[in-house]
């Protein structure tokens, strides 16, 4: 596809020259406008329009003119009052164009020249008539992929800022600003740097809302943004998504680079380990999930427990930053989810304190035997229902737990179940009317006055939290994504100086 290329200029009184003079008149740039054009072939040889033709000049250099120049010029409504009307600058705008049109061959079509009825002096009159205009221009066939150049030398200050700050937020990087200083013409970053402001602003907020796929989308179509920023942001959305293992070699592959600022090296490393970590401990579940009858051995050692203990404990920290996020985000829908599998995990981690059995698929049946086995909960179990001929399940574990509550076998780790973990269990019906009959989520749910007292005053994210560290387990306040944001924010932030 052919790209067009459109040159924008806006128009002021002194952008026109006559005799080498720039245009005057008593009664203001209207007025000189008109007698040029009331005298058109006594005045044409003697005008000159000096910016234009540095400019032009230049283009031709390069052996690509625009495919079409576009003046702006003001033309205000009679019912403004004269002094100001006075100064618009459409007549000599419609004497530049006839000039262009006779000396660099452009067909009348090419050169088009557009009035608006705002005062050019008027910053916010600019901005509001540009918006408006490059709106309905970005709609119009082949004119959405079109390069702009903007000319930064010619017309008032306030109708430039209008124009390159309007057409930057339609067309983006389709844009470039010239000026011309020292007969010569020349580039400036401008564009460049408001884009960077524009996208640093949106990417802050994005970040806000830990929305690594929406980051990812505009850093890709970030021209400035470092490259390496989008294998940061890769490895947010996949510690987010728990897939451990891409995570830690997207920021592995940063650090061994080098691509980071200096002073964010170290924390770079100390978040690397941590999803490392938390790699190891989900490769340790699911080899115990998947432990064939013949490689089992009940009890296990001290130091396979342990090592059990430790990886659920830094699984469960990271779901809880999981957790809370979603809270943060308002999606309460996730929420849910969130919520009853860390209430899952966390009732799994107590009766594998109890059984010393890792409540894991494969060690299903010997877990439901030690239940069974525990003084009293097998009569308990079954005059309440329970077929122990059945797998174990949550409503088991459930009832495993509040039987030891009741019976006194938990001392300061039994705040958990009657703090959290029961509690909790009031909102199931609520989350299987979400999971199973499409039913909504909304805060309403979780902030609720009655809820809050059996949580001990805390919300439904702070009671989870106070559960982790009675179990012993750090929920840490700065989580691994807060400080990944920190540098993904930083990065950028140096990307836009």
């Amino acid at each position: 596809m052919i790209i067009k290329t459109v040159f924008m200029s806006n128009i002021s009184s002194e952008d026109m020259t006559m005799d080498s003079s720039p245009v005057t008149a008593t009664a203001g740039p209207r007025a000189a406008g008109a007698a040029i054009l009331g005298d058109w072939k006594g005045c044409r040889e003697r005008l000159g329009l000096p910016v234009f033709e540095t400019e032009i000049g230049h283009f031709r250099s390069g052996a690509s003119l625009p495919d079409e120049i576009w003046l702006f010029a003001s033309d205000q409504p009679e019912t403004v009052p004269a002094d100001l009307r006075a100064d618009d600058t459409i007549t000599l705008a419609v004497a530049a164009k006839r000039l262009i049109i006779e000396r660099y061959g452009y067909d009348e079509s090419a050169v088009k020249l557009v009035g608006y009825d705002s005062c050019q002096l008027n910053f916010d009159e600019m901005l509001d008539f540009y918006d408006r205009f490059f709106k309905k221009t970005r709609l119009v066939a082949g004119y959405s992929e079109a390069f702009y150049m903007i000319s930064m030398t010619t017309g008032s200050f306030q109708a430039n800022m209008g124009l390159i700050i309007s057409a930057v937020s339609y067309f983006g990087h389709n844009c470039e600003a010239v000026y011309v200083s020292g007969g010569v013409i020349r580039k400036t970053n401008l564009v460049g740097k408001l884009m960077d402001k524009r996208y640093l602003e949106i990417s802050r907020n994005l970040i806000m809302h830990y929305d690594y796929s929406g980051l990812a989308d505009l850093v890709e179509s970030w021209n400035g943004a470092p490259r390496h920023v989008l294998s940061l942001i890769r490895a947010c959305q996949s510690a987010y998504d728990f897939d451990f293992g891409r995570a830690s070699g997207e920021l592995a592959e940063v650090i061994e680079r080098r691509a980071l600022d200096v002073s964010a090296g170290p924390a770079a490393g100390k978040v690397l380990q941590k999803i490392r970590d938390c790699c190891e401990a989900q490769e340790l579940m699911l080899s115990y999930q998947s432990k064939q009858a013949a490689d089992k051995k009940v009890p296990l050692e001290k130091a396979e427990l342990d090592g059990l203990f430790a990886g659920y404990q830094k699984l469960l920290a990271m779901w809880y930053q999981k957790m809370r996020i979603s809270w943060r985000k308002e999606n309460y829908f996730e929420f849910y989810g969130m919520l009853f599998g860390f209430v899952e995990n966390v009732s799994k981690y107590l009766v594998m304190e109890v059984t010393a059995i890792p409540v894991l698929k494969a060690y299903f049946k010997d877990v439901r035997d030690a239940m069974r086995a525990c003084e009293g909960f097998g009569e308990y179990a079954a005059a309440k229902g329970v077929n122990f001929n059945l797998e174990v399940n949550n409503l088991m574990f459930d009832m495993f737990l509040k039987y030891l509550l009741e019976k006194g076998r938990f001392k300061e780790r039994g705040r958990v179940v009657s703090n959290f973990l029961n509690p909790v269990s009031e909102l199931k019906t609520l989350r299987n009317q979400a999971v199973h009959v499409f039913g909504g989520s909304s805060v309403d749910f979780f902030e609720d006055g009655k809820l809050e007292k059996k949580f001990g005053g805390r919300n439904v994210v702070e009671a989870a939290g106070e559960a982790l560290k009675t179990l012993k387990i750090d929920p840490e306040g700065v989580s691994i994504f807060d400080e990944m944001n920190c540098m993904i924010t930083g990065e950028l932030e140096k990307a836009s100086r």
